[in-house]
């Protein structure tokens, strides 16, 4: 069976990585900007984002949504991080500091880089 894909399925996959790599590059820069040693803590990073970011991303591409969704799906998606941090490392403090410091500078450079993605 030969796999066929146009040029709008191959964009949008394109900007699906592009975002995904953007966002495990973001994030783990913010884990070693919090000094966090532990390696299970960078793979558990990736392993949530490739989940987290590319649904996050489907969503937005496949139903175009106002900025009050984002930030409620923005939030939804802290929360599991959160969650999966915190099942990782034991400590609310730590996971709650992680998630949101990650999702938080992975916004906002998001947000700026934009253009450069699409």
């Amino acid at each position: 069976m030969e796999i066929q894909m146009n040029i709008i399925e191959l964009y949008f996959l394109i900007i699906l990585l592009k975002a995904l790599v953007l966002t495990i590059t973001i994030e783990i820069l913010a884990l070693l900007i919090q000094r966090e040693k532990t390696i299970k803590i960078y793979l558990l990073s990736i392993i949530i984002n490739i989940f987290t970011n590319i649904s996050f991303n489907f969503v937005i591409q496949v139903f175009p949504l106002n900025n009050y969704y984002i930030i409620v799906l923005e939030i939804i998606i802290v929360i599991i991080e959160f969650l999966c941090y915190y099942v990782l490392i034991k400590d609310i403090k730590r996971a709650i500091r992680i998630s949101f410091i990650c999702n938080l500078l992975s916004y906002f450079i998001g947000v700026l880089l934009i253009p450069y993605i699409y």
